[in-house]
């Protein structure tokens, strides 16, 4: 057994430096005023059970506290970086944010990576890389096509048709 699969009762001194297993006791055996014994199978369950937990309720409040992007492409960019679902069934932009928000958390509780800095990366690196996607400044241009000349004709018939009755009005 290892010592996370005991438990101790009495004074713990001596266990603890760098020769700790060779002073620990052996199980069931009682040593001045230290008592050592088994965990059953029940706990270890329990224990295991409690560890899971524990480890839910870190990521969750690691995941309320993960500045993650607020514009929807952005959230999405990450998510696919991550090989996630972009979207899931229902799923909105906020709890999509939500959701890259909680693996951002596992990734840092669990790893031990930052995720503010993967998120600093990712979207430096989105934002740099070439996409032949529109960009925002094609986009905000003013583009016209000429339209044909059935099209002006049937125009002019409509102004024509509709000046009257508005004047009339």
């Amino acid at each position: 057994f290892e010592m996370a699969d005991r438990i101790k009762y009495g004074s713990l001194e001596g266990l603890a430096g760098k020769d700790a297993k060779e002073k620990a006791p052996t199980p069931g055996v009682a040593k001045g005023n230290q008592k050592v014994v088994e965990m059953s199978s029940e706990m270890s369950q329990v224990k295991a059970k409690n560890d899971e937990m524990l480890r839910k309720f870190h990521i969750e409040m690691r995941a309320r506290t993960i500045a993650a992007p607020t514009h929807d492409q952005d959230v999405k960019y990450q998510l696919r970086n991550f090989q996630e679902p972009v979207c899931l069934f229902g799923e909105g932009p906020a709890e999509r944010r939500d959701r890259l928000k909680t693996i951002l958390a596992k990734l840092e509780v669990e790893q031990g990576i930052s995720a503010n800095e993967v998120v600093a990366a990712t979207v430096k690196q989105h934002h740099t890389a070439p996409t032949s996607m529109e960009t925002d400044e094609d986009k905000k241009e003013v583009f016209y096509t000429e339209g044909s000349e059935e099209l002006k004709a049937a125009r002019l018939y409509i102004l024509h048709y509709s000046l009257p009755r508005s004047r009339d009005r």
